[in-house]
């Protein structure tokens, strides 16, 4: 599904501020696997989902997704295929719009130039049932603003927005950082629920060691920018967050 060959990036080359953000960095990701990615502040984590989505371009190397050439694609270009729910509760989405009319904007990434899709009945009903899932209400609110919702509400609804439109990659950047405990498993319980639906290809990185060794089928231990540890499958189930913990150099 993606391949990561020999991504390399630093930032400000040549100044005192010199950083290598990633290095070397080789990774193959299958249909459906869940990706979660751990490491420190600085090791790179986020530079690497960034490089993904197209909001930072690598130095050299290539990303493949289905066989082809992505890495000199702009964000927007991409967004065709990848979705992404940011760790701020306030990113990806129009806060001053409805709830109705962030869906239809979702629902637009992967159209055709210059189609419109209407907030008509039927799309109305579409979104309605889909939001029910969150056994919230907010079916019954589509006309709210979105930014008068709480970080909860909104990094759930964000996750279903990312499903409302075709896509091969679902990015998950700390998306629970920012919000309390109950509502952090309230959106993960979400996250895994329509990863398993809709058959996605994730990568998640998060700081939490009890998410890291819940969710996922696949972990990579970042620092420095390079690839310190990778775990899958049977040997992924088996870790604790004890365990986890002895990884980081720094304890």
């Amino acid at each position: 599904m993606l391949e990561l060959i020999n991504i390399n990036k630093t930032f400000n080359k040549g100044q005192a501020t010199e950083t290598k953000a990633l290095s070397g960095i080789n990774i193959h990701i299958q249909r459906q696997d869940f990706l979660v990615i751990i490491g420190a502040n600085g090791s790179g984590k986020s530079t690497l989902l960034n490089a993904v989505s197209g909001s930072t371009t690598i130095d050299s190397g290539k990303i493949i997704l289905q066989e082809k050439e992505i890495q000199k694609l702009a964000e927007h270009e991409r967004s065709k295929w990848i979705a992404r729910v940011f760790q701020n509760p306030l990113a990806g989405t129009a806060p001053a719009l409805s709830i109705l009319d962030n869906f239809r904007l979702a629902a637009l990434r992967t159209a055709p130039k210059m189609l419109k899709i209407g907030t008509n009945d039927q799309f109305k009903k579409q979104v309605q049932e889909r939001i029910a899932i969150l056994a919230m209400g907010l079916e019954n609110k589509l006309d709210q603003p979105m930014g008068t919702l709480s970080g909860g509400q909104r990094q759930a609804l964000t996750l279903v927005m990312s499903v409302m439109a075709d896509l091969k990659i679902l990015l998950l950047d700390e998306p629970t950082a920012a919000l309390d405990p109950k509502s952090a498993r309230m959106v993960m319980n979400l996250a895994q629920q329509l990863i398993e639906q809709h058959h996605l290809t994730t990568i998640f990185i998060t700081h939490n060691l009890s998410e890291a060794a819940r969710y996922g089928n696949r972990l990579i231990h970042l620092q420095e920018g390079e690839i310190k540890k990778e775990v899958a499958s049977i040997e992924k189930l088996k870790l604790t967050q004890t365990e986890l913990l002895s990884w980081f150099d720094y304890f």
